[in-house]
């Protein structure tokens, strides 16, 4: 966890040179080697882990790729956003928004529910299928 910046999401290893001149700011950092004069672009980047998207605050630096050639690091400012767990082992993450969801509107749960009825006929079709498939099966063999 990069300590070094409050954003959720730093990007390194990108070249700054598309963003105007106006855009660009200039920061000093402390690290555990001393001050570091940092150039950074605003920007946002879409993040999905365990099926929620988000669009999180990123700063891209003009610093080098601590790892590969585009590496992120993540800020201590995603936690005040999300709850977030990784496995880094095994390359899987999840992603749990602090804000608090708002109540279905009586539109959304009544499509929601035309939603379960709908999945459930196409489940009930499927399995009556199958079933059919399954007593046929032992005649084809006779």
């Amino acid at each position: 966890m990069d300590t070094g910046t409050d954003l959720p999401l730093e990007m390194s290893g990108a070249s700054l040179a598309t963003y105007p001149k106006a855009a660009l700011i200039e920061k000093q950092r402390l690290t555990m080697h001393g001050y570091n004069r940092v150039t950074y672009a605003e920007a946002s980047a879409p993040v999905t882990l365990n099926g929620t998207t988000a669009n999180l605050p990123t700063q891209m630096v003009d610093q080098p790729g601590l790892v590969f050639p585009i590496s992120w690091k993540v800020g201590y400012g995603l936690r005040r956003q999300f709850d977030f767990y990784v496995d880094v082992a095994g390359g899987r993450g999840c992603l749990h928004s602090k804000r608090p969801v708002p109540s279905e509107t009586a539109l959304s749960q009544a499509l929601s529910e035309e939603i379960e009825r709908e999945a459930n006929k196409a489940a009930a079709a499927s399995d009556a299928a199958v079933e059919a498939a399954l007593r046929a099966e032992p005649a084809a063999g006779d």
